[in-house]
């Protein structure tokens, strides 16, 4: 990996960040840092990054303080509150096996591959 090349990716991708989201801050918070380009997944969709120019969005970045505790209001974080109409709770995605388990492929003896992975997707 050429380490220039990554340096361009990121900073063309801050760049874009910093043209859709209006505050400098929130596109800041949104730029990954601190490692190569694509480690951190990227949202390429077309309405995921403009959101955050609504009056009624926030968003909190954890890194800067994390969760003290969920209200019957909001959530209680290090940096304050925030009042919540709705929690939602994304603790992950299932960006490389979903796609997978959902074609339902059958391997050798008629061993599904959500079978096979059931314990995880590094068994051999």
């Amino acid at each position: 990996m050429s380490m220039e090349a990554n340096a361009v990716a990121c900073d063309l991708f801050a760049t874009h960040l910093r043209d859709v989201v209006r505050d400098p801050d929130t596109a800041a918070k949104l730029t990954p840092s601190g490692q190569p380009f694509g480690c951190k997944r990227q949202v390429m969709d077309t309405d995921y990054y403009p959101t955050y120019n609504r009056p009624n969005v926030d968003l909190v970045d954890l890194r800067r303080g994390g969760i003290k505790t969920v209200t019957s209001t909001g959530v209680s974080t290090e940096q304050g509150d925030t009042d919540l109409d709705v929690l939602v709770l994304a603790t992950g995605f299932d960006a490389m096996t979903g796609a997978l388990l959902r074609m339902n492929i059958v391997g050798r003896d008629g061993e599904s591959l959500d079978s096979h992975w059931e314990a995880g997707n590094h068994r051999n």
